[in-house]
């Protein structure tokens, strides 16, 4: 009996533990189907695999513990998945590693989350997660890897009492977290790895990650320290040795400084301690400092040493050398003074030197030439002079030489001509001289060639053909002479080709149009004649022809106004000649017409209204006639879409009609008109107060009449005005005097009247004013005018202004060159201040009423 009744017992246990397990594992079912209801993907996997007549224990990338069946993993990587995150998996009691990573999941991380008792790793990195952080997960016991980097993240991290014994690894790096970091990180005791990498967190670096508080007694267990690329203000701690197995630290692009009153970079000295250090970086940090010469106590073990951008100077410790394991050391962008120290030579792993942008002055060193595993070398930026060592051909590994912006001189060494492996060689604005030899042909693998601005001279080598690999080429402001290479057609991959400011000549060759992959042409300041070859307009990726100040002639291909890349065109100071084409213009990304100085004949075509992006068109000094077309001075809707016109040259033209700006569609952004020297008639109009952001306006030397707009002074940023040698019969508009950014006021030979205005006294930043041949100008000189500091030139000669001339006259115009006030109908004696003038060149009172002694002391103006 007593056996039968055990028997029932066990049989009762059984069928319980089967339904209670049934429930369980109906629970995660369900909470596995909440979470694929809220996700799709464009192959619709989950939808595919995850189906009610298989076991979710066999469903793709979920993983289940052997006995009890539960989901222990959820592992669904980069699937492409789409969505949010449910909270339903919470109730997956079981769950300890949670991995959604490199999908594009939005939305906010579920609160419940932080809160599975077994939750081990949680890393939904690299998808579109926003909101904020659940404080749940700075608050779990068993929680090891939190991983959420690459997101969107934004808010403060949570400033409560962390609680989080177990974790091991926090990877909050790429999102925009604000805030500072809270001092309770310092509570996770176990914690390896610490990534804040690219976010907006701000404040002081706290205490509690660079030293050990009683109640932090495992702090140096921290390996990676990764704050870059944030807000950070305050020092750097001096303690941060106490992180004894720290292997990389990252603390650059912050606001990070020195300690207060200290000279030396004395973090470094508790650096030493840390010798398993392998990267260091603090660059781009105002540290202001000076490099100690304990920075060679720090660990050989140290392979990235990155301190560029710190404003640190003084001298390159020699100590440096210490640090044999460095495989890349940055010092860029600094102010250090001296010589390159010999010991560099001593850092045989060097891969890569970046000494740019300071001011270090001497010979580079031989030692260099040591590195024999360096590959690549930035030095420009420098005062470095003397010789370029020909044993830098030696380095075998090299395939970034970078010396421009230096004091080099003489003749470049023939051995780097034959390096075989270099990718780029920059040794621009140098003093360096002499032809390049047949032997550039060796370059064969070079990318980019730049070899401007130096004392290059010679034939450019045919040679060049051989470098198929090249895309980059700039033999700018040299003294090259003779034709281009016609073997500069095999550079297959060019993309940039610069030549400008020598003395070539000849014609350009039809053949550079075969060069499919070119973007910008710059060819100008040199002597090439004829045509510009139809073909370049053909261009598939020409972005750039600037042709400008040859001798080319000709008309300009019609193909350059229907390249749907190009985005300048510069062809100015040429002797070009006939009509633009009058057809129809099909360049949608042109932003700069540039065709002045030429011979250019026609009208303007409607067409150049299609040029919507156009932010400047010259074609001022040509021969073009006919009426302005509206689509240069107003914008309507089907010809001229564009806000983004910015400058208009018209000037030494034909151009005839009025000066027409629509009213509905005004270049609101335009900021120099210039149309001087030209028959334009009719009068200013009025709505030019539209063009509220003018700079220059130029009108002088046409037929304008009627008035100037007396709301003239609307035009608030206006700084040039020119509106002489017009028959313009007004008096001078009040409102000038409200245009406080005005510096060039222009009205000689006008039909002037009236009075000059006091108010133009308030012109505190005016530098030349001329009222000059306005035979109807009559009354006094405004004393105001004479007390603008910055006046350079004043010129009211041939008028009728009568009175005296302002007693003050000198005092207040320490800027003054030239005063011309002849031909007036002055009276009085010259003021005895007229001397404190002392910079005054030209002083014309010539032909007035004047009368009493000339002033002793006008001797003490030497440059009179």
């Amino acid at each position: 009996m007593k056996k039968n009744n055990f028997l029932l017992l066990i049989l009762l246990f059984l069928i319980q533990f089967s339904i209670s397990l049934s429930s369980s594992n109906e629970t995660d079912q369900q909470a596995l189907l909440a979470f694929q209801n809220l996700v799709t993907s464009p192959t619709h996997f989950l939808a595919n695999n995850w189906t009610k007549n298989t076991s979710f224990c066999t469903w793709f990338g979920v993983t289940c513990s052997p006995k009890r069946q539960r989901v222990v993993a959820l592992t669904l990587p980069n699937l492409q998945l789409q969505g949010t995150i449910s909270p339903s998996l919470a109730n997956l009691s079981f769950l300890s590693v949670l991995n959604l990573q490199n999908n594009s999941f939005r939305g906010g991380i579920p609160y419940e989350l932080g809160q599975m008792p077994r939750l081990r790793v949680i890393d939904v990195k690299n998808n579109q997660l926003n909101g904020s952080i659940p404080t749940s997960l700075f608050q779990h016991q068993r929680v090891q890897v939190i991983s959420l980097a690459l997101n969107e993240f934004s808010g403060e991290m949570w400033r409560g009492p962390w609680y989080v014994p177990q974790l091991r690894v926090l990877n909050l790096r790429n999102n925009s977290l604000t805030g500072i970091i809270p001092p309770s990180v310092g509570n996770a005791t176990k914690l390896l790895n610490f990534s804040l990498y690219g976010n907006k967190v701000g404040g002081n670096i706290p205490k509690e990650i660079g030293e050990i508080p009683l109640f932090i007694t495992n702090a140096s267990k921290l390996q990676i320290l990764e704050l870059a690329q944030n807000l950070l203000t305050g020092t750097i701690p001096n303690n941060l040795g106490y992180l004894r197995e720290l292997q990389i630290l990252l603390l650059h692009h912050n606001q990070l400084t020195n300690e207060p009153r200290e000279h030396e970079l004395l973090f470094f000295n508790s650096l030493a301690d840390c010798r398993m250090l392998k990267y260091l970086q603090v660059g781009n940090n105002p540290l202001n400092g000076v490099l100690p010469n304990s920075i060679g106590n720090l660990s050989s073990t140290i392979q990235n040493f990155e301190i560029g951008d710190t404003h640190i100077n003084g001298l390159i410790p020699t100590s440096i050398g210490n640090m044999t394991g460095l495989t890349s050391l940055s010092l860029d962008g600094n102010n250090l003074t001296g010589n390159i120290p010999s010991e560099i030579g001593k850092l045989k792993q060097l891969q890569g030197l970046d000494l740019s942008n300071n001011k270090l002055q001497g010979h580079i060193p031989e030692v260099v030439c040591n590195l024999s595993d360096l590959v690549q070398l930035y030095l420009y930026g420098n005062e470095l002079s003397g010789l370029i060592p020909e044993c830098l051909g030696n380095l075998t590994m090299l395939q970034q030489l970078y010396l421009a912006s230096n004091k080099f001189s003489s003749k470049f060494p023939l051995s780097l001509w034959k390096m075989s492996g270099l990718l780029y060689l920059n040794v621009s604005q140098n003093s360096i001289e002499g032809e390049l030899p047949s032997d550039i042909g060796g370059l064969k693998a070079i990318v980019e060639l730049y070899l401007s601005s130096n004392h290059f001279s010679g034939m450019i080598s045919t040679r060049f053909g051989e470098l198929q690999n090249l895309q980059y080429l700039d033999l700018s402001k040299n003294s090259f002479f003779g034709r281009i290479p016609l073997s500069f057609a095999n550079l297959i991959n060019l993309e940039f080709l610069n030549l400008s400011l020598n003395a070539l000549s000849g014609t350009i060759s039809p053949s550079l149009a075969n060069l499919s992959f070119l973007s910008v042409l710059n060819l100008q300041n040199n002597s090439f004649h004829s045509g510009i070859p139809y073909g370049l307009g053909h261009m598939p990726r020409l972005r750039v022809i600037d042709v400008k100040n040859n001798q080319l002639n000709g008309s300009i291909p019609t193909s350059l106004f229907q390249n749907r890349r190009v985005q300048v065109i510069s062809l100015a100071f040429n002797e070009l000649s006939g009509e633009m084409r009058r057809g129809p213009w099909y360049v949608p990304q042109l932003r700069v017409l540039n065709l002045g100085n030429n011979s250019l004949t026609g009208i303007i075509p409607p067409y150049v209204g299609n040029a919507t992006k156009l932010m400047n068109i010259n074609l001022s000094g040509n021969r073009i006639n006919g009426n302005i077309p509206m689509e240069i001075s107003s914008i309507p809707p089907t010809l001229f879409n564009s806000s983004s016109l910015l400058g208009i040259s018209l000037s030494f033209n034909g151009l005839s009609g009025p000066l027409l700006l629509d009213e509905g569609n005004i270049v609101s952004n335009l900021k120099h008109l210039s149309m001087s020297n030209n028959q334009i008639s009719g009068c200013i109009p009025s709505n030019i107060c539209q063009l509220t952001e003018l700079k220059l306006l130029s009108v002088s030397f046409n037929n304008i009449t009627g008035d100037i707009p007396r709301n003239i002074g609307c035009l608030s940023k206006l700084k040039r005005f020119y509106i002489g040698e017009n028959p313009v019969e007004v008096t001078i508009p009040t409102s000038l005097g409200n245009i406080s950014t005005l510096q060039y006021l222009d009205c000689v030979d006008n039909w002037m009247k009236g009075q000059i205005p006091q108010e133009l006294g308030k012109l505190s930043n005016l530098r030349e004013l001329s009222f000059a041949n306005n035979s109807n100008l009559i009354g006094q000189i405004p004393e105001a005018i004479f007390n603008i500091s910055s006046l350079e030139v004043i010129n009211f000669s041939f008028n009728n202004l009568s009175g005296r001339i302002p007693t003050t006259t000198g005092l207040h115009l320490p800027s003054l060159k030239e005063l011309y006030l002849g031909d007036n109908q002055l009276e009085g004696e010259i003021p005895l201040f007229i001397t404190n003038a002392s910079k005054l060149q030209i002083l014309a009172l010539n032909d007035n009423s004047l009368k009493g002694t000339i002033p002793n002391n006008l001797g003490n103006l030497c440059e009179l």
